[in-house]
């Protein structure tokens, strides 16, 4: 007896899978750790808390957010291998810049350039899965990438806690920027590119912004961002105000907490549960647990409540790309991550100063936690109201076809005859046993759905153009469901 492995479990595919893990460990559990800095960088600049708290972690993760519909419009062009690469080349300069300048302002400059190549990063690594993995295992393989920064998150405050105990913090950035040039050496092996693009509307990803479920799901992101963003920056100064003793290694907790959200949210994906319901727990999860700080005087009772907020933030940071996906399609996969990217900076890089302000004007010892708490119920009922929208309207793009057109095309057949054809066909690619049957069988699948569009492709050598592939004779013969004889 010999177990068949499925055809996508290639040694590349899960060599390329491994890469992909990884890099999302270092770029986002390094990124999401940098609070530990700021005591140094208060020293080093001779600012306040919120000053340091601004550039080691507000600016990096804002400039990450909102460059996202750059990085996608790079992606979009470009392709994972340069986009990855290019964005590894950026942050390491940006660490190893930061050492030799003695300005706030000059920090201020590379914060940004870090946060550039972070996002352009992250956006690539998530996106090109949509190229070397089946629709049917797609959600399954980018939760499991999204289980990485769980466990930086878990990892590299210890790492940096040991670095600044035993040497200062320039050596701490100079190893960090090794990290990121090692996954600038992994993205150099992403060699598939997106499917082209033939308009600007195309390569901007403009047509998401059609959908309501889109919009709401916007909204929802702010509230969440606003929140996560000054739970990151101030939950150290909350514990230690109640005199807690090693809160990094309470803060710690959150990233064990949410390495389990995003293994148990990989498994439920894997077991097809719905992506929109476990979209609203993860809302409900991380969004009501960060203002319970203020009930917190213990340190089991801030180890729970980072724990719950960690289960929440894993749950968020692993469904989001795999629910963008489901209700968007797989091609506006990278302008949609952008784009909610870009709202998530908008907020972290407003969450300070919207609290604080608040506040102040609340003028009450609970005032930011009451904020907090407003924003995240909010949150939650944009969160359920996006899918709601996703569930009423259809994907851009679709159309919803109750009778057969015929629409002629290659062959002399018509549309219905060729899509009938094609998917009685299916079994017959899967048995493909040639070096390409794999490409093969994903084309004759998108083809498939390409030819529910409203503009679909009118011949195969039209559809070989948007798919960016040749044309060949075994290819041809597949799509129109030819047979050998």
């Amino acid at each position: 007896f010999r177990m068949r492995l499925p055809e996508w479990a290639t040694f590349t595919s899960m060599a390329l899978l491994t890469a992909s893990f990884f890099i999302m460990m270092m770029e986002s559990g390094i990124r999401q750790t940098m609070n530990v800095f700021a005591a140094d960088m208060t020293k080093q600049f001779a600012c306040d808390q919120n000053t340091a708290l601004m550039i080691v972690v507000v600016l990096p993760n804002a400039a990450s957010l909102m460059t996202g519909p750059i990085a996608a419009i790079l992606y979009n062009i470009f392709g994972a291998r340069v986009t990855i690469t290019a964005g590894s080349i950026l942050t390491a300069l940006g660490f190893i810049g930061a050492t030799f300048i003695t300005s706030i302002y000059h920090m201020i400059f590379f914060s940004i350039l870090i946060g550039l190549g972070c996002g352009m990063i992250r956006n690539a690594v998530i996106s090109v899965h949509c190229e070397y993995f089946p629709i049917e295992i797609r959600n399954t393989t980018i939760s499991f990438i999204c289980i990485g920064p769980g466990i930086g998150i878990f990892v590299f405050p210890r790492l940096f806690k040991i670095s600044l105990d035993v040497l200062n913090w320039s050596m701490a950035f100079y190893g960090i920027a090794i990290l990121y040039g090692i996954c600038g050496a992994m993205g150099l092996f992403f060699s598939k590119c997106p499917s082209r693009k033939k308009t600007l509307c195309d390569i901007f990803g403009l047509g998401i912004w059609k959908h309501p479920g889109f919009i709401a799901n916007e909204f929802a992101a702010f509230f969440a961002s606003t929140t996560a963003m000054v739970y990151v920056s101030k939950t150290l100064s909350w514990m230690k105000s109640e005199n807690v003793e090693n809160p990094e290694f309470l803060y710690s907790y959150s990233g064990i907490a949410s390495i389990g959200g995003r293994i148990i949210l990989t498994i439920l994906l894997g077991l097809k549960v719905p992506v929109g319901i476990l979209m609203i727990f993860s809302y409900i999860f991380g969004q009501l647990a960060v203002p319970v700080a203020a009930f917190c005087t213990e340190e089991i009772c801030f180890g729970f409540q980072n724990a719950f907020v960690g289960l929440g933030s894993g749950f968020y940071q692993t469904c989001l790309s795999p629910y963008l996906m489901h209700y968007l399609g797989p091609e506006l996969l990278s302008s949609a991550f952008g784009y909610t990217n870009l709202i998530n900076g908008t907020a972290a890089l407003l969450s300070i100063f919207l609290t604080d302000k608040v506040s102040s004007l609340l003028e009450g010892e609970d005032s930011e936690f009451i904020f907090l708490a407003v924003v995240g119920v909010l949150s939650c009922l944009c969160g359920a109201l996006s899918f709601l929208l996703f569930k009423i309207f259809a994907k851009p793009g679709l159309k919803v076809v109750k009778k057969h057109i015929e629409v002629p095309i290659e062959n002399g057949r018509s549309l219905p005859e060729q899509q009938s054809r094609l998917l009685n066909g299916n079994t017959q690619v899967v048995k493909h046993k040639t070096t390409d049957s794999e490409d093969l069988r994903d084309a004759v699948r998108e083809y498939i759905r390409k030819c529910t569009l409203d503009e679909p492709p009118t011949t195969l050598d039209e559809y070989a153009n948007d798919m960016g592939r040749p044309m060949d004779e075994e290819t041809r013969r597949r799509l129109t469901g030819d047979s050998d004889e």
